[in-house]
């Protein structure tokens, strides 16, 4: 197990500037996702399963894209998009996000019609952030 982390620390150093800053920006989002998860959840027992799902999800688009900045910007974004979401339907309707919201409101046209007439800016900024998050992993 050391020899395979000495082995990828060594790579990391003789890389070139380019791939030491892309390690450098993705170390670096890891630990702002890490903090900002500890100072939103307030007990560990709701910590401990935040940090094992992105880490299954993030070994499991690696093992399918074995691309590791892809899969770090792969999941970040995931999470980051649920955490917007959550928040924005707890400041709409005061209730938090649960998983059937997704599926049945997600692929409901009508609902998806109500959000476009009742809230056209926040239904923008949504797919902005989709267009820009669907960008960004094209390009990683």
């Amino acid at each position: 197990m050391f020899s395979l982390a000495k082995r990828v620390l060594s790579r990391c150093l003789d890389a070139a500037p380019a791939a030491k800053a892309a390690a450098a920006a993705s170390l670096s989002a890891v630990l702002f996702f890490c903090i900002a998860v500890w100072r939103i959840e307030y007990d560990w027992y709701f910590i401990v399963p935040v940090y094992a799902a992105f880490l299954f999800l993030l070994a499991a688009v690696f093992s399918l894209s074995r691309r590791l900045h892809f899969a770090l910007l792969a999941s970040l974004l995931f999470f980051t998009a649920i955490w917007f979401g959550a928040n924005a339907k707890f400041a709409l309707v005061a209730m938090n996000l649960h998983v059937y919201d997704v599926v049945f409101h997600l692929f409901s046209l009508s609902q998806i019609e109500f959000l476009l007439s009742a809230y056209p800016a926040m239904a923008w900024l949504l797919a902005a952030s989709l267009g820009g998050g669907a960008a960004a992993l094209v390009f990683a």
